[in-house]
């Protein structure tokens, strides 16, 4: 276990990615951090940190983009301060910045709406008080005492701090292809999710084929919303997980490749650019290429009031033409 956590919470470990956007989404990143919250708090009390353990290999990939993992079978290591890292902490800011003003996570990828309370817990480890505030003000289930917020765990938070609103607003996440811009904190602000993967944060078994796509929040309701997780077959890929689902262009009712089974990724490559934050005007890109067609999708945030959604195409075949 702790040879895993030091790999995937880890900078080489491709789950979280140097911005601190995770991987696979929020709702599976809470899933995942509520045993390894309580696992790191637990390996830390008990005085195992700075042990010696040997390197177990067993679960590493060796394909595209994991092949560099370098884990060596036996090899010594020892493993300390995880819930103080940065890149750890950072992941966790993350999940906090793309936040719906409900206070619920967007159902990105293969997931539902989700509530996660455990960033909380990182306070006692010089996490910002934002965690604290995340935790207190939510709509939908304030102050979650879940596995592992149980009352023993509250000896984690560090209440010597008030809980205030994050310091920012808008946020671009561009290695994880997440970009959020929003009104305020506030339950009535206007909220919109673009998103735009590649490589790592977009080859996993629970994304989507959503290069682009775009929810929308605002006045206390959700109302572009996304599909979201529906998979009534456990051998197959969320009914969900292909482009009709999401509000992507299709070109000749057709978009990216269909997601596949397991390391099949299908799917293509999307890159958020040009992103400008402001509080009169901020902007920001999505772009994708797939059906030989080039597709910028721009959003503008005006006076923090007001979005605006367009859409480029640039077809190589009707160039050729």
């Amino acid at each position: 276990a702790v040879c895993e956590l030091d790999y995937l919470l880890g900078a080489n470990g491709q789950y979280l990615q140097p911005d601190g956007a995770v991987s696979e989404g929020p709702a599976y990143f809470g899933f995942a951090a509520e045993a390894a919250v309580a696992f790191l708090h637990t390996y830390e009390r008990l005085g195992l940190e700075g042990h010696e353990h040997r390197r177990d290999c067993v679960n590493r990939q060796r394909v595209d983009p994991w092949q560099d993992h370098g884990c060596v079978p036996g090899e010594p290591f020892t493993f300390s301060g995880m819930l103080a890292r940065p890149l750890f902490q950072s992941a966790f800011d993350w999940s906090v910045a793309i936040r719906l003003p409900s206070g619920q996570r967007p159902p990105l990828a293969d997931a539902r709406l989700t509530t996660p309370g455990h960033a909380a817990l990182l306070t006692a480890h010089g996490a910002p008080p934002h965690f604290l505030w995340d935790w207190d003000q939510n709509e939908h289930d304030p102050r979650k005492m879940d596995a592992p917020i149980v009352p023993l765990s509250l000896l984690m938070l560090d209440d010597a701090r008030a809980p205030i609103e994050p310091p920012y607003r808008n946020r671009f996440f561009e290695a994880g292809g997440n970009a959020v811009l929003r009104s305020g904190w506030d339950p009535d602000a206007r909220w919109l999710l673009l998103v735009a993967e590649h490589g790592a944060a977009r080859r996993t078994l629970h994304d989507h084929v959503d290069g682009t796509s775009f929810t929308l929040a605002a006045y206390g309701d959700y109302l572009l919303i996304d599909t979201g997780y529906y998979k009534p077959l456990g051998l197959d890929n969320a009914r969900t997980a292909h482009a009709p689902s999401h509000n992507v262009i299709l070109i000749d009712g057709e978009g990216a490749p269909d997601k596949g089974l397991l390391n099949d990724w299908g799917d293509a490559d999307a890159f958020l650019e040009h992103a400008t934050d402001g509080d009169a005007l901020a902007w920001v890109e999505a772009g994708q290429r797939y059906r030989d067609t080039t597709i910028i999708r721009g959003v503008v945030f005006g006076r923090r009031r007001y979005f605006v959604v367009t859409d480029r195409h640039a077809n190589e075949q009707a160039y050729a033409l």
